[in-house]
């Protein structure tokens, strides 16, 4: 197993193409941004059970578990190692972009004012 901290893209895109999977092993309930990026290179998603990341992906394209147990974690890897998800194919992640969520939250917003009023 080999952990990195790299900010050059080429070099995290060499990484994702050649990893088994993505591990999420994650406490912070924050946004689903920590795996678009291993999703857009069809990545198999192993990943603590936080809503937001659980609600972005399908249950058949990631193994979830508990971020505070430890056997969960365990049983989740030995899975993903022993059974590895397919990997799926590589997705048009645009659609999460600033611009494309700003977009479309701007739509609902203008669309809500409308029936308001």
């Amino acid at each position: 197993m080999h952990i990195y901290n790299v900010l050059d893209e080429e070099k995290i895109g060499l990484l994702y193409q050649n990893a088994l999977f993505y591990i999420l092993p994650s406490l912070y309930e924050g946004s689903e941004e920590a795996v678009l990026a291993p999703l857009a290179y069809g990545l198999p998603i192993v990943s603590s059970s936080l809503s937001s990341v659980a609600a972005a992906l399908p249950r058949d394209e990631a193994l979830f578990f508990r971020p505070m147990s430890v056997l969960e974690m365990k049983e989740a890897l030995k899975k993903a190692l022993l059974n590895p998800l397919a990997p799926r194919e590589t997705r048009d992640m645009s659609v999460y972009s600033v611009s494309s969520v700003s977009r479309k939250l701007l739509d609902v917003l203008l669309h809500k004012g409308k029936d308001q009023g």
